[in-house]
Formats: C-alpha cells, structure tokens, sequence
C-alpha cells in the first residue's frame, strides 16, 4: 500500500488554492509571498506527489 504523502502547511495552503484554479501569481497575492516561493511549494508537492513536474498539478 502506498504511503499518504506529508504536506507542510504551507504546502497544504498552496494544494489547496491550486485545486481552486488559481495561478502562481494569484496564489503569491492571497498567501504574500512571492511567485518563486510558490514554485518551490509546487515542486515540492510535485515531488510529494511522485508527478513529472509542477505544472501537472
């Protein structure tokens, strides 16, 4: 059985604005953090996620 994957909440904030349909800049905007933090979050859920990159999300 496969593991669940462990988000920060951070990470959680940002999955949970992306299943919303919101872009890396709108995301930046609502949490104030800047559009390359945001990516990081991405890629590191990507990764949580074992998808191929952060636009797959």
């Amino acid at each position: 059985m496969a593991e669940t994957p462990s988000f920060s909440p951070r990470e959680h904030q940002v999955l949970g604005l992306i299943a919303q349909g919101l872009r890396t800049r709108e995301i930046s905007a609502r949490l104030g953090i800047s559009e390359s933090t945001v990516w990081t979050h991405r890629e590191s859920i990507a990764k949580k996620l074992a998808t191929h990159s952060p636009a797959d999300l």
